[in-house]
């Protein structure tokens, strides 16, 4: 019966930690798409003949 209950105990926490991974991720995927949107600049090699001014790709 116990091992039963630390089967189940176990199944319960991975489960919470797995919804948390889950939010934190949409919650990032949410604000970077907000962000492109807005047109601001989510990082890398700045393209070719363009600069970064406050976080906006600018010719």
């Amino acid at each position: 019966m116990l091992v039963n209950l630390g089967g189940l105990t176990l199944n319960v926490l991975l489960s919470f930690a797995q919804f948390g991974r889950e939010v934190t991720a949409e919650r990032i995927r949410d604000n970077v798409a907000a962000a492109k949107k807005k047109g601001m600049w989510m990082g890398g090699v700045v393209p070719l003949g363009y600069r970064v001014d406050n976080r906006k790709l600018v010719n």
